[in-house]
């Protein structure tokens, strides 16, 4: 068994979350990601444990961007065993203390007031020093170059848009190559360029969260976004939007900004994530990353995330002045999924009021508080209670982070040469089967393994 391909799915396998692939080129092995379980009920027991029984057999981890479902477990690789190197993107390597430290914060706080509210407090999954520990072992990767771990093991990182500095990993060795897709972004994903086609490889492991999505011809996003603020600036209303603190707060800020710079946002503009508002300014250190327009911005000494009617909230103290706002605004609030961060606290306030005015930007995952805000009717339940929902929400599919089901195809057809073997990862059951048949009419082999099940090329 020493010149074979194989991997095993041991996250994300029929599920947008936990995203964890290990990979194994003839005699070495490779982890890609190692993501926190989201969305689920189970999800603080399944984060306890590791998704493998053994990691200091492991040659290399590979970390293919900061999103949470991707990295929110790292900190725990140091005390399982794993001493090796994890390679990543410069920029990606730069955010992720930031990131992680915040993790290590937030799981601490919930703990807390778990504790203060006499309920079982959640689990601690690590702590500040086990961030420490785990990115001294971070190694940055630089352009499309391949580093080398062995003699006979080299991973080249590509860029696939979606994040700053988001990659995929073609992991290679005198058995062929594996390329680990991660999470590819949308054509329109600004300020972020559309990804490039992918190097070849003998077998592609390949996310398809929004596999049975086909995005109709739509309004320019700055247009749809310019008409929410204006119908919120008709009735008073105070916006309130979840994002992410890496992405989707970018691409909102990215076209707030060239909404602005048109006279279009003429209402206060509230950033309330400490993540975001520290990863935003991180755009414009690694310029390469961005999009022809945003570059172009910058060479005119303008900053494509920022504009005059936006305040950036670093603290809990600063965030205090929400509670004085009125309409017409807009609250940027983490967290994406409204699983927690301060979108919780301002969507309470909100939800039951006509005052109040609800955005949801790109993917709800099904499940989670933004799942349930997306349904017709939406039904919430925030902090053990059902809150009313009287506020208008919009919705706006032209901010995902993730390419629909013709981009992801079109990805995959422009990757040179014969069309390998595909293993599908990272996507609900029905998206997944969805473009597993998308692919199969188009001439692939395509497999949806379940969890810990082998596949080999």
């Amino acid at each position: 068994m020493s010149n074979h391909l194989q991997i095993r799915l041991a996250g994300a396998a029929g599920e947008v979350t936990g995203s964890c692939t290990l990979v194994e080129v003839g005699s070495r092995r490779v982890l890609v990601d190692l993501g926190l379980v989201q969305g689920r009920p189970d999800a603080p027991e399944a984060n306890v444990a590791l998704p493998l029984d053994r990691l200091d057999w492991l040659d290399a981890v590979v970390l293919t961007h900061a999103h949470a479902d991707h990295c929110g477990r790292l900190p725990m690789l140091p005390r399982a065993g794993y001493s090796g190197p994890i390679l990543t993107s410069p920029a990606t390597a730069d955010m992720l203390p930031l990131i992680l430290h915040a993790a290590a914060r937030l799981q601490r706080r919930l703990a807390d007031e778990a504790r203060r509210a006499g309920h079982p407090p959640p689990p601690v999954l690590f702590d500040g020093d086990e961030v420490d520990r785990v990115c001294e072992q971070i190694v940055p990767v630089p352009g499309d170059a391949p580093y080398e771990v062995a003699s006979d093991l080299r991973v080249t990182l590509h860029p696939v848009g979606h994040v700053l500095g988001a990659r995929a990993a073609l992991i290679s060795g005198p058995a062929g190559d594996v390329l680990v897709s991660g999470d590819i972004g949308h054509r329109d994903g600004q300020p972020l360029p559309p990804p490039p086609p992918p190097p070849p490889a003998d077998l592609v492991v390949m996310e398809c969260t929004r596999g049975d999505v086909e995005d109709p011809p739509q309004a320019c996003p700055d247009v749809q976004l310019a008409g929410v603020l204006a119908q919120a600036r008709i009735d008073a209303q105070v916006i309130v939007c979840p994002t992410f603190a890496l992405g989707r707060g970018q691409q909102l800020l990215f076209r707030l900004g060239q909404c602005a710079r048109r006279g279009e946002v003429d209402m206060p503009v509230m950033l309330d994530s400490m993540v975001a508002s520290v990863t935003a300014p991180m755009h414009a250190r690694h310029p390469g990353e961005l999009s022809g327009e945003a570059r172009d911005l910058l060479a005119r000494g303008i900053d494509p995330l920022d504009f005059p009617q936006l305040t950036r909230l670093r603290s809990r103290r600063a965030a205090r002045v929400i509670k004085d706002l009125r309409g017409p605004a807009l609250v940027l609030a983490g967290s994406g999924f409204c699983e927690g961060g301060p979108i919780v606290e301002h969507l309470i306030r909100w939800l039951p009021s006509r005052s109040g005015r609800v955005l949801l930007a790109g993917f709800c995952m099904p499940g989670t508080v933004s799942g349930a805000l997306a349904d017709d009717p939406p039904r919430v339940r925030l902090r053990g209670r059902w809150v009313p929902v009287e506020a208008p929400i919009d919705r706006l599919q032209c901010f995902s982070g993730h390419a629909d089901a013709p981009q992801l195809q079109a990805w995959l057809a422009s990757m040179p040469g014969p069309r390998p073997p595909v293993v599908l990862n990272h996507g609900d059951a029905a998206p997944r089967a969805a473009f597993a048949t998308r692919l199969q009419s188009a001439g692939y082999t395509v497999h949806t393994p379940g969890l810990g099940e082998a596949v080999q090329a």
